[in-house]
């Protein structure tokens, strides 16, 4: 029963987050915007790219089984230790300007949905959700702009969102 009902509102609040968190970064760069609405096939590398500058969620906490030495760091076992997700997503080494919103960058796994065993069950349909969402915004409407000030991230909060935004929206 737990895992049902964590995987229902895992699902709805990461899904919730990621759209809320997308809408937030095409409205504060519409030059990515207009691409997407030249091509709305582009949606799968902007959901990507999404979710690599705002994961759902910021960090993941870890207890290993056996102690394990990383790069100069012991990881004890039985000790909690936590993952920076923001971090790994904009790693200099990995992504080049990884402050940079670009819907063009070449897509690299981002660990926005975790990765090995703790892999997200809901992975696929979240994608599916944000990409859908994604065309959706560059077929229909012919404008959507943020109002008033920029959003900010609710603190402490196991799963990031943005407190409330106000936008336009122009259907087409």
């Amino acid at each position: 029963m737990t895992l049902v009902i964590n995987l229902i509102f895992g699902g709805h609040d990461t899904s919730r987050s990621v759209l809320t968190s997308a809408i937030a970064l095409l409205t504060a760069h519409p030059g990515e915007l207009e691409k997407l609405r030249r091509e709305p096939d582009r949606a799968p590398a902007a959901t990507e790219e999404i979710l690599r500058m705002e994961a759902p969620v910021a960090v993941l906490g870890r207890e290993p089984t056996e102690t394990v030495e990383t790069r100069g760091t012991k990881l004890e076992a039985g000790k909690m230790f936590f993952l920076s997700v923001l971090a790994a997503n904009r790693d200099p080494a990995v992504f080049s300007e990884p402050d940079r919103f670009d819907i063009d960058r070449e897509p690299k796994r981002s660990f926005s949905f975790g990765w090995g065993s703790h892999f997200c069950l809901g992975a696929a349909l979240a994608r599916a959700e944000v990409q859908g969402t994604l065309r959706g915004i560059a077929c229909d409407t012919k404008a959507i702009e943020r109002i008033g000030p920029p959003p900010a991230q609710v603190p402490f909060v196991s799963i990031r969102r943005l407190e409330s935004f106000r936008i336009r929206v122009e259907a087409d």
